[in-house]
């Protein structure tokens, strides 16, 4: 409660106990949570009205701390059987965006995330590579960062084919993934080498 005064995300993940523990504070700092005229809270305002609507249904999901959405459970289980089905059933395209969620504990830099994303940063390669593979198939700029953070080195060799991987390394340092520098530095570093060499020559030469 003392941490909710100041972070509104946590009041409103932990309304259920508070509201139980201090009815009066839970009321009082519900009427003061969101400024009408703040249109980037209409997310979380949302996603506040689901909680007080079925308070248990957020706690199990809470808990679980995954993305509830089946058609995501599918891809982070590398579930290539009940992806399809979800995918024909419910006429989604390859190109579909999952969005986001509170309850997902893998933080990643676009807030609607495609599936190819998710099969990558899940290291899901029977999903990656039919989605890989579809003809119609749209490869996000930053796809090679979520095939990082999913460490799964099939993925990334795959990715490698179609997306640049130059810039990958400051990924790979920032996020304290060693294994994935050395293999960056004993694969890319020559090429990376050649390009600064031409940016210098073109210096020289203005």
């Amino acid at each position: 409660i003392q941490h909710s005064y100041q972070n509104k995300i946590l009041f409103i993940n932990f309304y259920p106990e508070i509201e139980q523990y201090d009815p009066e504070y839970a009321n009082m700092r519900s009427e003061l949570l969101f400024n009408d005229f703040d249109q980037e809270n209409e997310e979380l305002r949302n996603f506040f009205k689901l909680i007080k609507s079925n308070p248990q249904e957020h706690i199990e999901n809470r808990n679980k701390n995954y993305h509830p959405s089946k058609l995501h459970k599918s891809i982070r289980e590398d579930d290539i059987e009940t992806f399809q089905e979800l995918l024909s059933q419910n006429n989604y395209t390859v190109n579909h965006k999952i969005e986001h969620s509170y309850y997902e504990r893998t933080s990643t830099c676009d807030r609607n995330v495609s599936l190819i994303q998710i099969a990558a940063v899940y290291g899901s390669i029977k999903v990656f590579k039919f989605l890989w593979m579809q003809n119609d198939i749209i490869l996000d700029d930053n796809l090679q960062f979520y095939t990082y953070s999913g460490r799964n080195f099939e993925i990334i060799h795959i990715c490698e084919e179609k997306c640049p991987f130059l810039n990958a390394i400051d990924f790979a340092i920032n996020t304290h993934q060693n294994e994935l520098v050395d293999y960056f530095l004993d694969n890319f570093q020559e090429e990376n080498e050649e390009d600064e060499s031409l940016e210098n020559v073109e210096e020289d030469d203005n």
